[in-house]
């Protein structure tokens, strides 16, 4: 629970975010509840999928990478930094993919939305709709059809929270640095505890589904691996599409990194 300060000060937000767990985690339980339906059926965790899963994430990080070599030097200030310093870390941040797919995952790939962010949630005043369920229109339709953790849907809205709080401070802060400065700190705590209202109303609703590790550490393990698969996505994404923008997806891979995501 945040502290008490901080709980007055985001308000009704944190509710919501309470709610929007349960939703999605309501959803992820709706998808696998009819195993007998083809195409719906749970499939478990196999060490070739693991492998298959380190290899995608190698293959994406060494194109989005390369890319973002290529374009450093039209960034400037601190996305430029920050470009150099996510090239340096490229082998620590894979090794600690690698790691964290080693061992056994007990657990089962279902359905999901896989295309989760803030954008595909409606609020109506009192509840949460989700929409568009296509998945990710930037990946071929067989890659979307692959049975994957929820998890990955779940770190999607991680990062579309830790966008939107950083757009956020961009939009009352633009052309004042220092009042920036001062009110990024608060920005990172909006992010912080409702991202983990988010995950933790997700958890216990979620509760023993066989989309689960019993395991703490294979959950943490799997939540982490996703959120660095998702953000190097949407790296790749602004590269290609918005450069000017290229610093969010970079600040949300810089703070994985700093807290310690990577073995």
């Amino acid at each position: 629970q945040p502290p008490g300060d901080t709980a007055q000060l985001i308000g009704s937000q944190l509710e919501d975010a309470r709610l929007l767990g349960q939703r999605t985690a309501e959803l992820h339980l709706a998808l696998m509840s009819w195993p007998d339906e083809p195409g719906f059926e749970p499939d478990p965790f196999t060490p070739y999928y693991q492998r298959s899963l380190f290899q995608s994430m190698r293959n994406l990080t060494e194109a989005v990478f390369t890319r973002l070599d290529a374009n450093r030097g039209t960034l400037r200030g601190e996305a430029r930094q920050m470009a150099e310093s996510l090239l340096t870390d490229r082998e620590r941040m894979l090794h600690g993919v690698r790691s964290r797919l080693a061992d056994p995952i007990a657990a089962a790939r279902t359905r999901l939305h896989g295309h989760y962010h803030l954008g595909q949630v409606l609020w109506t005043g009192r509840d949460f709709v989700i929409l568009d369920f296509e998945g990710n229109p930037a990946v071929p339709l067989s890659a979307r059809r692959i049975k994957r953790s929820p998890l990955y849907d779940v770190a999607g809205m991680v990062l579309s929270l830790h966008s939107a709080a950083h757009v956020g401070l961009l939009a009352r802060t633009e052309g004042d640095e220092a009042l920036a400065r001062r009110l990024r700190p608060w920005a990172h705590e909006w992010f912080l505890w409702n991202a983990s209202t988010f995950v933790g109303s997700w958890l216990r609703t979620a509760g023993a589904a066989i989309f689960l590790p019993e395991e703490r550490h294979a959950r943490d393990a799997l939540l982490t691996v996703h959120l660095l698969e998702k953000a190097v996505h949407e790296l790749g994404h602004e590269l290609l599409h918005r450069p000017d923008w290229a610093w969010l997806p970079m600040l949300g891979l810089r703070y994985l990194l700093d807290a310690g995501a990577p073995a």
